[in-house]
């Protein structure tokens, strides 16, 4: 393989008479890279390297380090796959470097290659040859191993796979970048870019529009350059004036005794807009001095001009949504929580005194609960409770989630005083009508109206207008007079909370095994990874590697459905003899549907098949309680909710009936297969609760268990939780709790 010079100063300084050390092409590639000090940090805005093909680029330029090289420098770093393969006949030295490549993906040669490979039938056997046609053998090792000079990749493949790999680093060889932002820029704001449809066969014209741009406080203030939440003007969506003691804290009324403006209506904030923004800005540019400047800084809370705003799409602050996850679950659901154990205030003070905490007997009380409804459950509802008072600092955003959505009003009845039960109550409605994937305008007004309800009795009894109270104001508390403007800007909080990103930094963080480099090895095994997402379009290789999976056909007929029909019966399954008691519950089942009054019990088979889990028409598994094995640990998933139709006027027999739809609770005891006038009915052996009772806060409970009745399986909506605390019930469902607060008053 040839060498070229290395003229960095680190070879510079070992040979100094020849001005430098000859080196392997990617040994001088890392050279430059060290020389530039390119910092590949996750932090960082790339550009789009990708090509054509659409694979994910093995690097990335950062923005702000690209606008400061001249073309032939960013074609020179764009070109990020030599540690795969050589790229002979791309002259970077020329002076137009992107006529160079262009030139050199229209060569015979290359066109020849491509065209070899995009044959999808082609065998595996031609992929090596071509591979052994390129001088990268001590790159590309035959030993299946993916490596880099410095970094291990721990991946094993089989042939096959390693065959398959080559053959997409082949398609992904060339990653261009000349004037990449500028494209990017045009596509955004110009007349859109030209792109090539390679299913259609055609160009089409791409426009992209940047809807919103999300994240946690402190990333959002980096994208607008605001002073970030720990200055005076500390909120991006209006101009509230912190006060500062120790630090700076956002309440809209001054303590009781202070001289200060500071008096604000939650109703009626000074709220910013576009060309607020814009005018402020162009304030500080016209500033005469740094001293004018930060003044201008600290009133308006502004550093300086985003980059965003070359988006045309992207309006400030309105395209910055709240996220909730971070502001709610893992702010404000802690702090509450610090509050209800006397843990907010420093010890040595005198202001962890309020009648809305709880004793130490009270909260042990509520974590054996909390441990004692584990198994109760389902798993459709997520991960069962842990003991607050022993976990709470380990919980995450979606432990806090449920607390506060589905556990906190049942353990708090009756333990918390009612002023504030009720005040927390406000909050809880406000939040699971925030988690809803659709919203109307009357949802968007109770949200703000539970938000402001919620402010005001927080303000007035964790704050109390008293100065050494002043810390109870956090910005947090503040931003939730924002919440539902904010989601008539962006759309529900669904859409823009970060629980995808986090999900992605946690499957991420696996993927760095090298201390030395990394970034370079993150980047790596990214690239691995798309690279194995893309061989499904290669149907030949995939199916070889990846074979389908097939049920086995010992189990093929434990599967029942019927013709027109979404449910599915699972086994597993028995011949079942039904009892006098149970055929009574058949008879009453199907009277409802056909005439079997002049029908005695033995006109009904007794026999059936007996089955125990249901595939509803949602594809959610429901089991039931004949086929529970290990009580000691295993979660029940046979509690459900079930809609029925049910007559109006029930109890005024000379009324015209009138259905409606209702919803009703029980235990599934098993599922049944059952013939009746030569056909098979898919039914259900539900046991019911009592009559479902609702409190004046939306909580559903019920007070024991009533009769047993057989349905039809299609009633079957979704698994629900029953928790019992002091002798009542409560059902565990975010749905219809969503349900009951719109039905009930606010």
């Amino acid at each position: 393989m040839s060498k070229e010079l290395c003229s960095c100063s680190a070879c510079k300084n070992e040979c100094p008479v020849a001005g430098g050390k000859f080196l392997h092409h990617t040994t001088l590639w890392r050279h430059r890279i060290k020389e530039q000090n390119l910092d590949i940090a996750s932090s960082d805005i790339f550009l789009d390297t990708s090509s054509s093909s659409g694979l994910v680029p093995t690097t990335g330029i950062p923005i702000a380090n690209s606008l400061k090289r001249s073309e032939s420098e960013l074609a020179e770093m764009s070109y990020t796959n030599e540690d795969f393969l050589t790229n002979p006949g791309i002259d970077f030295n020329s002076s137009e470097p992107a006529e160079s490549v262009n030139e050199f993906l229209d060569t015979n040669e290359f066109v020849e290659y491509t065209n070899e490979f995009l044959d999808l039938d082609e065998s595996v056997e031609r992929v090596n040859e071509f591979f052994e046609s390129v001088e990268s053998e001590d790159e590309i090792s035959d030993s299946s191993e993916f490596s880099d000079n410095n970094v291990n990749i721990d991946v094993q493949l089989s042939d096959e796979m390693a065959c398959a790999l080559r053959l997409f680093n082949v398609k992904s060889r060339c990653n261009l970048t000349d004037e990449a932002f500028q494209q990017t820029m045009l596509a955004v704001n110009g007349d859109g870019i030209s792109c090539y449809d390679g299913f259609k066969n055609e160009t089409f014209l791409l426009r992209a529009h940047v809807i919103s741009w999300s994240g946690d406080t402190p990333g959002v203030t980096k994208l607008m350059n605001l002073t970030g939440h720990n200055s005076y003007k500390g909120c991006r969506y209006c101009d509230i004036r912190g006060i500062y003691m120790n630090h700076v804290y956002f309440p809209t009324m001054a303590p009781i005794g202070e001289e200060s403006n500071n008096q604000y209506d939650p109703d009626n904030l000074p709220i910013r807009n576009h060309e607020q923004f814009k005018e402020r800005i162009q304030q500080l540019v016209r500033a005469n001095s740094n001293k004018e400047r930060h003044k201008l800084e600290v009133e308006f809370g502004i550093k300086g001009r985003s980059i965003l705003f070359d988006l045309q799409a992207t309006c400030f602050p309105d395209s910055f949504p709240i996220d909730i996850m971070h502001l709610i679950f893992e702010n404000i659901a802690g702090y509450m929580f610090q509050f209800w154990i006397g843990n907010f205030f420093p010890k040595n003070g005198n202001q962890n005194n309020g009648d809305y905490i709880l004793s130490q007997t009270q909260w042990n009380e509520i974590g054996n609960e909390m441990n004692s409804f584990q198994k109760m459950i389902p798993t459709y509802l997520g991960r069962s409770p842990r003991n607050i008072i022993h976990h709470h600092n380990g919980y995450k955003a979606e432990e806090w989630a449920a607390w506060i959505t589905m556990y906190s009003l049942p353990l708090l009845k009756g333990r918390m005083p009612k002023k504030h039960y009720e005040g927390w109550a406000y909050f809880v409605k406000a939040v699971c009508l925030c988690q809803k994937s659709t919203l109307t305008d009357e949802e968007l007004n109770n949200i703000q109206l539970l938000f402001r309800l919620f402010y005001n009795y927080y303000e007035m009894e964790y704050y109390r207008g008293i100065k050494e109270r002043l810390s109870t104001m956090k910005l947090c508390f503040h931003y939730i007079l924002h919440i539902s403007e904010s989601i008539r800007n962006t759309g529900p909080c669904w859409a823009t909370w970060q629980f995808p990103i986090e999900r992605i930094c946690g499957m991420l963080l696996p993927l760095v095994r090298s201390r030395l480099h990394p970034y370079r090895n993150l980047i790596n095994n990214i690239h691995i990874w798309e690279l194995l997402n893309h061989l499904q379009y290669y149907h030949t290789i995939y199916t070889n590697i990846f074979p389908p999976p097939q049920l086995p056909n010992q189990y093929s007929h434990h599967v029942f459905s019927k013709q027109n029909t979404d449910e599915k019966f699972y086994f597993p399954l028995k011949k079942y003899t039904l009892s006098q008691t149970e055929l009574k519950k058949i008879k009453d089942h199907f009277s409802v549907f056909y005439n079997v009054t002049n029908k005695t019990l033995k006109s009904f088979s007794p026999s059936g098949i007996k089955y125990g889990r249901l595939q509803t028409k949602d594809n959610l598994y429901i089991g039931s309680k004949w086929i529970r094995r290990n009580h000691d640990w295993a979660r029940i998933n046979y509690s459900v909710m079930a809609i029925m139709e049910v007559d109006k006027w029930t109890n005024f027999p000379r009324r015209t009936p009138e259905f409606i739809s209702k919803a009703f609770f029980g235990n599934i005891e098993y599922y049944l297969a059952y013939e009746f006038e030569e056909e098979t009915h898919m039914l259900a052996y539900i046991h019911w609760t009592n009559e479902v009772e609702v409190d004046n806060i939306g909580l559903l409970s019920f007070s024991g268990y009533g009769p047993h009745e057989f349905i039809d399986v299609c009633a079957i909506d979704h698994c629900v939780g029953f928790i019992k605390i002091n002798q009542v019930y409560y059902i565990i469902d975010k749905e219809e709790l969503n349900n009951e607060f719109e039905n009930n008053e606010i």
